[in-house]
C-alpha cells in the first residue's frame, strides 16, 4: 500500500515530483532534507535518512537504507536493489577515537562524505555503498558487494571489495532518448 499524493504532500518534502509511489511502510525522517523527482517507486521496509536527493524514474526496492548524514544524491533511471545500505556517515574504527551517538564529538573522528550515483546506475541486492562514493554514469554493482571507492562510468563492478568486471554497453542512452521522445 502506497502514500496517497496528498498524504505525501503533507509530509513536508523538500522537493517532492510527480507520480510518487511510497510505501506506507518506509521509514522517513526529516522529509524536510529529502528531495524527490518525478516517476519514483520506494518499496516497503526502505529508511530515508538525512539529506537525500533522487532524480526521475527511480526505483528503491525493499529493505534498502540510505544513510545521508552527509549526503546521497542520485540521479535518473537509477535502479537500487533490495536490502542494499547507503552509509554516508560512519563511525572511526581505527582505534584512534570513541564510536557510539552519546560521545562529545572531541572524542570521536566520524567518517563523513557524500554519496554520488550519477544516472544509469544500477545496484544490486545486498550491496553496501560507503562514505565519500561515486558512481559515474552507467556503473553496474553486482551483488552482495562492497564499494569504498569510485566506480568510473559504463562499468560492472562486482566483489568484497568490488573491482571492474568489464565494460557496461552505452545502449541505454540511446533508449533513454528513444523513451523520453515518447513521452511527448
Amino acid at each position: 500500500m502506497y502514500y496517497p499524493q496528498s498524504e505525501l504532500e503533507k509530509m513536508g518534502f523538500k522537493n517532492l515530483g510527480k507520480n510518487v509511489l511510497i510505501d506506507t511502510r518506509t521509514n522517513i525522517d526529516n522529509p524536510q532534507n529529502i528531495s524527490i523527482g518525478d516517476n519514483v517507486k520506494i518499496g516497503s521496509f526502505v529508511i530515508l535518512d538525512g539529506d537525500i536527493s533522487i532524480g526521475n524514474f527511480v526505483h528503491i526496492a525493499s529493505f534498502t537504507s540510505l544513510y545521508g548524514g552527509c549526503g546521497i544524491s542520485i540521479g535518473s533511471f537509477v535502479s537500487i536493489s533490495n536490502y542494499v545500505r547507503f552509509i554516508s556517515h560512519s563511525d572511526d574504527y581505527s582505534g584512534e577515537s570513541l564510536c557510539a551517538p552519546f560521545v562529545p564529538n572531541k572524542f570521536k573522528n566520524d567518517v563523513c562524505g557524500s554519496i554520488v550515483l550519477e544516472n544509469h546506475c544500477i545496484v544490486g541486492s545486498g550491496s553496501v555503498i560507503l562514505p565519500s562514493v561515486t558512481l559515474e554514469i552507467g556503473v553496474a554493482i553486482g551483488a552482495m558487494s562492497l564499494v569504498k571507492k569510485n566506480c568510473r562510468e559504463f562499468g560492472i563492478y562486482a566483489g568484497v571489495p568490488v573491482k571492474r568486471i568489464k565494460d557496461r554497453s552505452t545502449k541505454l542512452l540511446e533508449l533513454e532518448k528513444e523513451f523520453l521522445n515518447s513521452l511527448f
